[in-house]
């Protein structure tokens, strides 16, 4: 049987993390980078999620490096 990717405008595309702690994800890229940029955290693309795991892609990051 095959898959389909779930595709639309609901299905959340970007991941918003700072450490260890997700703050939100987002369909659209603007949105995210606009709360990366708030939050000082670190954009993600989700690429996939099969069985649970989800393949993530470093975006763009606003974090502080000490």
């Amino acid at each position: 049987m095959e898959t389909k990717e779930p595709a639309g405008p609901s299905v959340r595309k970007y991941l918003v993390a700072r450490d260890q702690e997700v703050l939100g994800t987002y369909t659209t890229l603007r949105i995210a980078m606009a709360a990366a940029a708030t939050y000082k955290a670190t954009v993600y693309a989700i690429e996939s999620c099969k069985d649970c795991v989800v393949n993530l892609a470093q975006y763009r990051s606003f974090e502080e490096v000490a």
